[in-house]
């Protein structure tokens, strides 16, 4: 008894030895520290989770489904069955085999209903196989289980972008401070700066602004998700440079942050709209300009190009610091 303790206290010494050397990128060291876990303990689980998961990170994806069937098959921990699932189906997607990725998550689904990478990624391959609309709601459902999953955030933000201009800029916002300094932080800041304009047409030959909407804005027919009223109000206050100049916004990044306050203020009316968006995103952003934190959010967003906002939040950490304590406190919208 005490050798059989001795060898699984050796086979997790070395999973955990792997794991390292595959964080560090060193993926075939670390496969070879789960083999020798393997021989230790024939049947570890960790070190049979970990190889599957390297084998996927270096493209293996049969030899990743080949153990990932072999886990799910076995009686192990929910933490590494859950995610024995996630790598199954992730491997099939890759194989571009999207009926048995979907299949996949389902499965793991019925077990895990509550598991939002399961949902993440069947979003994800929705998204692959251009069914967007099956996408987004199971990015919303990951968003549901983990409001702070900011690779749902972005997806979103991507789909938003052509159709639904106020979601979009919320989305991407939360990249923008979930991510701080990332490259994907960087693309979702360029995405709110390109929206917060981008129903403003000026003319170079004279003074006049012109300002549209989509046709399906001006329908009359008001249907879940609809911020065309939020929109039509961001452009007129981004177009008028009279209000700037009214109130001594001298700098692009102090008329946005006005701007912003004011779509954010703008959501007030969050319980009486229909749609995830609505109920999910607006609630968050209308409490957060209640807080007095739409400042630091601005600066967030403009320090993924601007190296002087990166340093004004370095210097704030008292503000980051109640912040993310008001993050930890806040409750979301359960789908």
């Amino acid at each position: 008894m005490a050798s059989m303790a001795q060898d699984k206290q050796r086979a997790e010494a070395l999973v955990s030895e792997g794991v390292h050397l595959h964080d560090a990128g060193k993926y075939e060291e670390a496969l070879q520290k789960y083999r020798q876990a393997l021989v230790a303990d024939v049947e570890n689980p960790g070190a049979l989770y970990e190889m599957s998961f390297t084998f996927y990170a270096t493209g293996q994806y049969d030899s990743c489904i080949d153990l990932s069937h072999r886990l799910i098959e076995m009686k192990i921990p929910d933490n590494l069955l859950k995610n024995a699932y996630v790598n199954l189906g992730s491997s099939y997607d890759a194989l571009k085999q999207s009926e048995k990725a979907i299949k996949t998550y389902d499965q793991g689904l019925k077990k895990f209903p509550d598991f939002y990478l399961l949902y993440f990624n069947k979003g994800i391959t929705y998204l692959i196989g251009n069914e967007s609309a099956l996408g987004e709601q199971n990015l919303q459902l990951a968003l549901s289980y983990n409001p702070f999953h900011a690779s749902s955030h972005y997806w979103l933000a991507k789909i938003l972008y052509k159709h639904n201009k106020i979601p979009a800029i919320m989305s991407a916002s939360m990249v923008c401070f979930l991510e701080n300094g990332s490259k994907r932080a960087k693309e979702c800041s360029s995405i709110i700066l390109d929206l917060m304009r981008s129903n403003i047409k000026s003319d170079s030959s004279s003074k006049n602004i012109t300002i549209y909407l989509p046709s399906d804005h001006l329908s009359g027919k008001k249907k879940e998700n609809d911020f065309s009223a939020q929109e039509l109000m961001l452009s007129l206050m981004s177009a008028s440079s009279e209000i700037g100049d009214s109130l001594h916004l001298d700098t692009e990044q102090k008329k946005f942050g006005f701007v912003f306050q004011l779509m954010c203020n703008g959501l007030s009316d969050n319980k009486k709209n229909k749609g995830f968006y609505w109920k999910f995103y607006a609630p968050f952003f209308y409490d957060l300009k209640n807080n007095e934190f739409t400042d630091l959010l601005v600066h967030y967003i403009f320090a993924q190009n601007n190296e002087y906002d990166g340093v004004w939040i370095e210097q704030h950490s008292n503000e980051v610091g109640k912040f993310s304590e008001w993050l930890k406190q806040y409750r979301w919208f359960v789908k």
